[in-house]
C-alpha cells in the first residue's frame, strides 16, 4: 500500500509529517510513505502585510482540496490550527501522545536571577519583566492573557514560523517573546534563557501541542491505519477541547485558552475567554470520567458543558 502524507513546508510542519510517518511505519511495514508539500493560503501570506489578517481556514484549506482530489490520502496538522468545520467529506483525529501543551517566554538575557532553561515560572516572574517592555507575540489569546496580568506591557505582533521569530527576538525586535514549547521542543530549538509558563498563568490554545490528521471517510484502508497510532488520553482531551471553541464559534481571532488533561483518571477541563484588550476574563471548569473508545461522547458532552458555562457567563461578547 502506499499512502501519500500532505504537509505544509515549513520546518517544524516538516517534522510533523515525518514524525507520523515514522509511526505508520513502525505500525504498519507493508506501507510505502510519500511526503508532499502543499502551499496554503496562510503559508503564502508569511512575511507580507497579509500576516496579520487570517484566519485558521487558511492554514488547512490547501491541504483538504488535496484530500478531495485524491492527491494526498492524509493531511497532518499541528491541532490548533485545524479549524472546527472541516471540509465535508473528510474526518480528523488526534495521532501520538500529547507534547509539551505550555508556552514559554522567551528573554535576550536572564528572566531572573537564576532563572534557567525548562524552569516553572510564577506569576511572580512575569512580574519582574520591566514596565513597558516589548513581548512580541501573534497570539490574540497571549495578548490577552499576558495584558490581564501586566496591563503596562508593550504588546507588539511577532509573526514567522519559529526560527524567524526567535531571530527577530535575538535582533532586538522585542524584548521578550511568547511562543509554544511543543514547536520549540520539537525542532530543538532550546534559547538560553526560556522559562515554562504554567496553565495557571497562560491557558494554551485549544489542541495546542497534539498532532491531527485528516483523511477521506470513504478511505477505510487509512483510517484503520490511523486509529492504530491513537493515544487514548490525547484523543479524549483533544475531542473536550475541540467540542468547546465549537460551541463558541472561536476562530484565531478570539482571545481563548482551553486545556484538558487527566488527572487522577479523571479527564479535568478548564476555559478561559478574554475581551481582547486583557481588562475581562471569564472561565469555566468540568471534568468527568475518562471515557472508553466507545463512549467518546462523553468528552463531547464535558465540552458542551464548559462552553455553555461560558456563554451563560456572556462570552459571546468577548469572541466578537
Amino acid at each position: 500500500m502506499k499512502l501519500r502524507i500532505g504537509t505544509r513546508g515549513s520546518e517544524l510542519a516538516l517534522w510533523q509529517a515525518r514524525k507520523v510517518e515514522q509511526e505508520i511505519a513502525r505500525h504498519n511495514h507493508d506501507v510505502q510513505i510519500e511526503i508532499r508539500i502543499v502551499k496554503t493560503t496562510g503559508c503564502l501570506k508569511q512575511g507580507t502585510t497579509q500576516a496579520g489578517v487570517s484566519d485558521k481556514k487558511e492554514w488547512v484549506h490547501e491541504l483538504e482540496q488535496a484530500l478531495l482530489a485524491s492527491d494526498i490520502d492524509i493531511a497532518v496538522h499541528s491541532a490548533k490550527d485545524v479549524p472546527g468545520d472541516i471540509v465535508d467529506g473528510t474526518w480528523i483525529t488526534s495521532v501520538l501522545p500529547r507534547a509539551n501543551p505550555l508556552d514559554v517566554l522567551l528573554s535576550r538575557k536572564p528572566l531572573s536571577a537564576g532563572a534557567v532553561a525548562s524552569s516553572s515560572p510564577s506569576l511572580e516572574l512575569l512580574q519582574t519583566l520591566p514596565s513597558g517592555a516589548r513581548l512580541g507575540t501573534a497570539s490574540k489569546r497571549r495578548r490577552a492573557q499576558l495584558l490581564y496580568q501586566r496591563p503596562d506591557l508593550e504588546i507588539q505582533p511577532l509573526r514567522g514560523n519559529v526560527p524567524t521569530r526567535l531571530r527577530k527576538l535575538l535582533e532586538g525586535d522585542v524584548d521578550f517573546a511568547v511562543l509554544a514549547a511543543a514547536g520549540i521542543e520539537r525542532l530543538g530549538l532550546f534559547p538560553e534563557y526560556m522559562s515554562l509558563l504554567s496553565a495557571e498563568l497562560c491557558l494554551p490554545a485549544v489542541n495546542q501541542g497534539i498532532l491531527a490528521v485528516q483523511s477521506r471517510i470513504e478511505d477505510d484502508a487509512v483510517r484503520r491505519i490511523l486509529l492504530s497510532l491513537v493515544d487514548t488520553s490525547t484523543e479524549q482531551c483533544f475531542i473536550a477541547e475541540r467540542e468547546v471553541v465549537r460551541i463558541l464559534g472561536a476562530d484565531c481571532n478570539s482571545a481563548v485558552g482551553v486545556f484538558a488533561e487527566i488527572v487522577e483518571a479523571r479527564l479535568s477541563l478548564r476555559a478561559q475567554v478574554f475581551s481582547v484588550d486583557g481588562e475581562v476574563m471569564i472561565e469555566a471548569r468540568a471534568e468527568g470520567a475518562v471515557a472508553d473508545r466507545e463512549s467518546i461522547a462523553q468528552c463531547q458532552e464535558l465540552g458542551a458543558g464548559v462552553a455553555k458555562s461560558l456563554l451563560a457567563q456572556g462570552a459571546e461578547k468577548l469572541l466578537h
